[in-house]
Protein backbone atom coordinates (compact mmCIF):
# COMPACT_ATOMS: atom_id res chain seq x y z
CA UNK A 1 0.00 0.00 0.00
CA UNK A 2 1.41 3.40 -0.98
CA UNK A 3 1.48 6.05 1.78
CA UNK A 4 0.61 9.70 1.31
CA UNK A 5 2.98 12.51 2.36
CA UNK A 6 1.22 13.33 5.60
CA UNK A 7 1.04 9.61 6.47
CA UNK A 8 4.83 9.29 6.15
CA UNK A 9 5.27 12.33 8.42
CA UNK A 10 2.96 10.88 11.10
CA UNK A 11 4.72 7.51 10.93
CA UNK A 12 8.15 9.16 11.33
CA UNK A 13 6.94 11.16 14.35
CA UNK A 14 5.49 8.01 15.88
CA UNK A 15 8.76 6.10 15.50
CA UNK A 16 10.82 9.01 16.88
CA UNK A 17 8.54 9.38 19.92
CA UNK A 18 8.68 5.64 20.59
CA UNK A 19 12.50 5.64 20.48
CA UNK A 20 12.65 8.68 22.77
CA UNK A 21 10.32 7.06 25.33
CA UNK A 22 12.41 3.87 25.34
CA UNK A 23 15.69 5.74 25.82
CA UNK A 24 14.20 7.81 28.66
CA UNK A 25 13.11 4.68 30.52
CA UNK A 26 16.51 3.11 30.10
CA UNK A 27 18.27 6.20 31.50
CA UNK A 28 15.92 6.48 34.48
CA UNK A 29 15.98 2.77 35.34
CA UNK A 30 19.27 1.24 34.18
CA UNK A 31 19.70 -2.53 34.38
CA UNK A 32 22.03 -3.82 37.16
CA UNK A 33 25.52 -4.78 36.03
CA UNK A 34 26.93 -8.31 36.62
CA UNK A 35 29.19 -6.90 39.35
CA UNK A 36 26.24 -5.48 41.26
CA UNK A 37 24.40 -8.78 40.99
CA UNK A 38 27.45 -10.66 42.40
CA UNK A 39 27.86 -8.23 45.33
CA UNK A 40 24.17 -8.52 46.14
CA UNK A 41 24.43 -12.30 46.14
CA UNK A 42 27.48 -12.31 48.46
CA UNK A 43 25.78 -9.89 50.83
CA UNK A 44 22.78 -12.17 51.01
CA UNK A 45 25.02 -15.18 51.77
CA UNK A 46 26.83 -13.38 54.60
CA UNK A 47 23.61 -12.30 56.21
CA UNK A 48 22.41 -15.86 56.14
CA UNK A 49 25.58 -17.18 57.85
CA UNK A 50 25.46 -14.51 60.62
CA UNK A 51 21.91 -15.39 61.59
CA UNK A 52 22.20 -17.97 64.44
CA UNK A 53 18.55 -18.77 64.40
CA UNK A 54 18.72 -19.57 60.72
CA UNK A 55 21.80 -21.75 61.25
CA UNK A 56 20.34 -23.70 64.13
CA UNK A 57 17.13 -24.08 62.31
CA UNK A 58 18.96 -25.39 59.26
CA UNK A 59 20.95 -27.85 61.39
CA UNK A 60 17.83 -29.04 63.15
CA UNK A 61 16.02 -29.63 59.90
CA UNK A 62 19.15 -31.06 58.18
CA UNK A 63 18.52 -34.54 59.47
CA UNK A 64 14.93 -34.45 58.31
CA UNK A 65 15.37 -32.66 54.96
CA UNK A 66 18.64 -33.37 53.10
CA UNK A 67 17.89 -30.62 50.55
CA UNK A 68 17.98 -27.83 53.18
CA UNK A 69 21.78 -27.55 52.94
CA UNK A 70 21.64 -27.03 49.22
CA UNK A 71 18.98 -24.39 49.70
CA UNK A 72 21.09 -22.56 52.30
CA UNK A 73 24.21 -22.59 50.12
CA UNK A 74 22.33 -21.49 46.94
CA UNK A 75 23.07 -18.03 45.58
CA UNK A 76 20.05 -15.77 45.93
CA UNK A 77 19.42 -13.38 43.03
CA UNK A 78 17.92 -10.07 44.04
CA UNK A 79 15.74 -8.40 41.42
CA UNK A 80 16.14 -4.63 41.49
CA UNK A 81 13.00 -2.62 42.17
CA UNK A 82 10.99 -1.48 39.14
CA UNK A 83 9.48 1.99 39.06
CA UNK A 84 5.96 1.88 37.52
CA UNK A 85 5.14 5.50 38.03
CA UNK A 86 3.93 7.41 34.97
CA UNK A 87 5.80 10.43 33.70
CA UNK A 88 4.93 13.03 31.05
CA UNK A 89 6.44 10.90 28.28
CA UNK A 90 3.96 8.10 28.97
CA UNK A 91 1.04 10.50 28.79
CA UNK A 92 2.44 12.08 25.64
CA UNK A 93 2.71 8.63 24.07
CA UNK A 94 -0.94 7.87 24.94
CA UNK A 95 -2.11 11.19 23.50
CA UNK A 96 -0.07 10.66 20.34
CA UNK A 97 -1.49 7.12 19.90
CA UNK A 98 -5.02 8.47 20.28
CA UNK A 99 -4.31 11.09 17.62
CA UNK A 100 -3.06 8.37 15.29
CA UNK A 101 -6.27 6.36 15.81
CA UNK A 102 -8.34 9.49 15.16
CA UNK A 103 -6.44 10.29 11.96
CA UNK A 104 -6.84 6.67 10.82
CA UNK A 105 -10.59 6.82 11.42
CA UNK A 106 -10.93 10.01 9.39
CA UNK A 107 -8.86 8.45 6.63
CA UNK A 108 -11.15 5.39 6.50
CA UNK A 109 -14.21 7.64 6.22
CA UNK A 110 -12.55 9.70 3.50
CA UNK A 111 -11.57 6.57 1.55
CA UNK A 112 -15.11 5.20 1.72
CA UNK A 113 -16.52 8.48 0.41
CA UNK A 114 -13.93 8.51 -2.37
CA UNK A 115 -14.73 4.93 -3.37
CA UNK A 116 -18.47 5.70 -3.39
CA UNK A 117 -17.94 8.78 -5.54
CA UNK A 118 -15.69 6.82 -7.91
CA UNK A 119 -18.29 4.05 -8.28
CA UNK A 120 -21.05 6.58 -8.97
CA UNK A 121 -18.89 8.26 -11.61
CA UNK A 122 -18.13 4.90 -13.24
CA UNK A 123 -21.83 3.93 -13.26
CA UNK A 124 -22.76 7.29 -14.77
CA UNK A 125 -20.09 6.94 -17.46
CA UNK A 126 -21.27 3.40 -18.26
CA UNK A 127 -24.91 4.50 -18.48
CA UNK A 128 -23.91 7.40 -20.74
CA UNK A 129 -21.92 5.09 -23.02
CA UNK A 130 -24.79 2.60 -23.21
CA UNK A 131 -27.25 5.39 -23.97
CA UNK A 132 -24.95 6.65 -26.73
CA UNK A 133 -24.59 3.16 -28.24
CA UNK A 134 -28.36 2.58 -28.03
CA UNK A 135 -29.11 5.88 -29.73
CA UNK A 136 -26.60 5.17 -32.50
CA UNK A 137 -27.37 1.48 -32.98
CA UNK A 138 -28.99 -0.06 -36.09
CA UNK A 139 -32.57 -1.36 -36.12
CA UNK A 140 -33.42 -4.04 -38.67
CA UNK A 141 -37.16 -4.49 -39.19
CA UNK A 142 -39.39 -5.80 -41.94
CA UNK A 143 -40.49 -3.44 -44.68
CA UNK A 144 -44.17 -3.50 -45.73
CA UNK A 145 -45.18 -6.64 -47.62
CA UNK A 146 -46.12 -6.82 -51.24
CA UNK A 147 -49.80 -7.58 -51.87
CA UNK A 148 -50.52 -11.29 -51.69
CA UNK A 149 -52.65 -12.78 -54.45
CA UNK A 150 -53.69 -16.36 -53.99
CA UNK A 151 -53.79 -18.36 -57.21
CA UNK A 152 -55.36 -21.80 -57.49
CA UNK A 153 -53.44 -24.54 -59.20
CA UNK A 154 -54.77 -24.86 -62.76
CA UNK A 155 -55.96 -28.12 -64.21
CA UNK A 156 -53.50 -27.75 -67.03
CA UNK A 157 -50.90 -25.26 -68.09
CA UNK A 158 -48.20 -23.42 -66.11
CA UNK A 159 -48.40 -23.40 -62.33
CA UNK A 160 -48.08 -20.13 -60.40
CA UNK A 161 -46.44 -20.55 -57.00
CA UNK A 162 -48.01 -18.69 -54.11
CA UNK A 163 -45.70 -16.69 -51.90
CA UNK A 164 -44.52 -13.23 -50.93
CA UNK A 165 -41.35 -11.16 -50.91
CA UNK A 166 -39.90 -9.60 -47.76
CA UNK A 167 -37.11 -7.09 -47.15
CA UNK A 168 -35.27 -5.94 -44.05
CA UNK A 169 -34.82 -2.22 -43.63
CA UNK A 170 -32.24 -0.50 -41.39
CA UNK A 171 -34.09 2.17 -39.41
CA UNK A 172 -31.12 3.00 -37.17
CA UNK A 173 -28.16 5.38 -37.49
CA UNK A 174 -25.26 2.96 -38.04
CA UNK A 175 -24.69 -0.04 -40.34
CA UNK A 176 -25.89 -3.52 -39.43
CA UNK A 177 -24.00 -6.70 -40.35
CA UNK A 178 -26.19 -9.73 -41.08
CA UNK A 179 -25.20 -12.91 -39.23
CA UNK A 180 -28.00 -15.42 -39.89
CA UNK A 181 -31.69 -15.54 -40.73
CA UNK A 182 -34.62 -17.88 -41.32
CA UNK A 183 -38.16 -17.46 -42.70
CA UNK A 184 -41.10 -19.79 -43.39
CA UNK A 185 -44.54 -19.42 -45.02
CA UNK A 186 -46.84 -22.26 -43.89
CA UNK A 187 -50.47 -23.39 -43.72
CA UNK A 188 -52.20 -24.16 -40.40
CA UNK A 189 -55.68 -25.38 -39.52
CA UNK A 190 -55.84 -23.30 -36.32
CA UNK A 191 -55.96 -19.50 -36.01
CA UNK A 192 -53.16 -19.54 -33.44
CA UNK A 193 -50.00 -21.24 -34.57
CA UNK A 194 -48.71 -23.64 -31.90
CA UNK A 195 -45.48 -22.99 -29.98
CA UNK A 196 -42.59 -23.41 -30.24
CA UNK A 197 -42.09 -22.14 -33.76
CA UNK A 198 -40.02 -24.34 -36.05
CA UNK A 199 -37.85 -21.97 -38.08
CA UNK A 200 -36.52 -24.73 -40.28
CA UNK A 201 -33.31 -24.18 -42.22
CA UNK A 202 -31.10 -21.30 -41.06
CA UNK A 203 -29.34 -19.24 -43.71
CA UNK A 204 -25.88 -17.82 -43.03
CA UNK A 205 -24.26 -15.54 -45.61
CA UNK A 206 -20.77 -16.54 -46.74
CA UNK A 207 -19.55 -13.17 -45.49
CA UNK A 208 -21.31 -10.71 -43.24
CA UNK A 209 -23.41 -8.37 -45.34
CA UNK A 210 -23.81 -4.77 -44.26
CA UNK A 211 -27.17 -2.99 -44.37
CA UNK A 212 -26.56 0.75 -44.36
CA UNK A 213 -28.80 3.21 -42.47
CA UNK A 214 -31.89 4.07 -44.45
CA UNK A 215 -31.29 1.17 -46.83
CA UNK A 216 -32.79 -2.28 -47.15
CA UNK A 217 -31.60 -5.81 -47.71
CA UNK A 218 -31.96 -7.74 -50.93
CA UNK A 219 -35.48 -9.10 -51.59
CA UNK A 220 -36.15 -12.53 -50.05
CA UNK A 221 -38.72 -14.76 -51.75
CA UNK A 222 -40.87 -16.78 -49.34
CA UNK A 223 -42.65 -19.61 -51.08
CA UNK A 224 -45.72 -21.15 -49.49
CA UNK A 225 -44.78 -24.58 -48.20
CA UNK A 226 -44.54 -27.29 -49.31
CA UNK A 227 -44.55 -26.40 -53.03
CA UNK A 228 -46.35 -23.05 -53.37
CA UNK A 229 -49.49 -24.64 -54.74
CA UNK A 230 -53.06 -24.12 -53.47
CA UNK A 231 -56.13 -25.96 -54.66
CA UNK A 232 -59.44 -24.24 -55.23
CA UNK A 233 -60.83 -25.92 -52.11
CA UNK A 234 -57.90 -24.61 -50.00
CA UNK A 235 -58.44 -21.06 -51.24
CA UNK A 236 -62.11 -21.31 -50.30
CA UNK A 237 -61.12 -22.63 -46.86
CA UNK A 238 -58.81 -19.62 -46.41
CA UNK A 239 -61.63 -17.25 -47.36
CA UNK A 240 -63.97 -18.98 -44.86
CA UNK A 241 -61.15 -18.73 -42.22
CA UNK A 242 -60.91 -22.47 -41.89
CA UNK A 243 -57.33 -22.52 -43.15
CA UNK A 244 -54.73 -19.93 -42.17
CA UNK A 245 -51.41 -18.78 -43.60
CA UNK A 246 -48.52 -17.82 -41.30
CA UNK A 247 -45.29 -16.03 -42.17
CA UNK A 248 -42.64 -16.11 -39.43
CA UNK A 249 -38.88 -15.93 -39.05
CA UNK A 250 -35.95 -14.09 -37.48
CA UNK A 251 -32.78 -12.25 -38.38
CA UNK A 252 -29.65 -11.87 -36.28
CA UNK A 253 -27.15 -9.09 -36.80
CA UNK A 254 -24.45 -7.15 -35.03
CA UNK A 255 -23.75 -3.43 -34.76
CA UNK A 256 -20.66 -1.23 -35.00
CA UNK A 257 -19.89 -1.86 -31.32
CA UNK A 258 -19.88 -5.65 -31.95
CA UNK A 259 -23.06 -6.18 -29.97
CA UNK A 260 -25.53 -8.86 -31.09
CA UNK A 261 -29.17 -8.04 -31.91
CA UNK A 262 -32.14 -10.02 -33.12
CA UNK A 263 -35.48 -9.31 -34.80
CA UNK A 264 -38.25 -11.94 -34.62
CA UNK A 265 -41.59 -11.73 -36.42
CA UNK A 266 -44.75 -13.77 -36.92
CA UNK A 267 -47.71 -12.69 -39.10
CA UNK A 268 -51.04 -14.24 -40.05
CA UNK A 269 -52.65 -13.58 -43.40
CA UNK A 270 -56.22 -12.33 -43.00
CA UNK A 271 -58.63 -12.24 -45.91
CA UNK A 272 -60.96 -9.26 -46.49
CA UNK A 273 -63.85 -9.30 -44.02
CA UNK A 274 -65.96 -6.77 -42.15
CA UNK A 275 -64.07 -3.53 -41.62
CA UNK A 276 -60.96 -4.90 -43.38
CA UNK A 277 -61.76 -4.69 -47.10
CA UNK A 278 -58.19 -5.58 -48.08
CA UNK A 279 -56.17 -8.67 -47.31
CA UNK A 280 -53.29 -7.99 -44.94
CA UNK A 281 -50.79 -9.56 -42.62
CA UNK A 282 -51.41 -9.04 -38.88
CA UNK A 283 -49.18 -9.79 -35.92
CA UNK A 284 -49.81 -13.23 -34.44
CA UNK A 285 -47.98 -16.14 -32.89
CA UNK A 286 -46.95 -17.18 -29.36
CA UNK A 287 -45.21 -14.94 -26.83
CA UNK A 288 -41.74 -13.88 -27.87
CA UNK A 289 -42.30 -14.45 -31.57
CA UNK A 290 -42.46 -10.67 -32.23
CA UNK A 291 -39.60 -8.73 -30.66
CA UNK A 292 -36.53 -6.63 -31.39
CA UNK A 293 -33.42 -6.71 -29.23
Amino acid sequence: MRLQGYQCTILALFLATTAHVASAHLSLHPSPSPRELTEASLHSGLSTQQDPNATSSAETEGSKQPTALATRNAVEVIVPPIDVRKDWLDYAFVVFSALLVLVGGFQVIWLRKTMRATKESADAAKASAEALMSSERPWLMLDPFDPLELVAMPVSGPVTANGTTIRYGNYGKTPAWLVESAVRFVKERTKNIPAPLDYGEITRPPSELAVLPGKGSNPIWCCLEPNGCLSENEIQSIERQELFLFLFGFIKYRDTFDRSHETRFCFRYDVPSGFSPYPLFVYAGPAGSNKCT
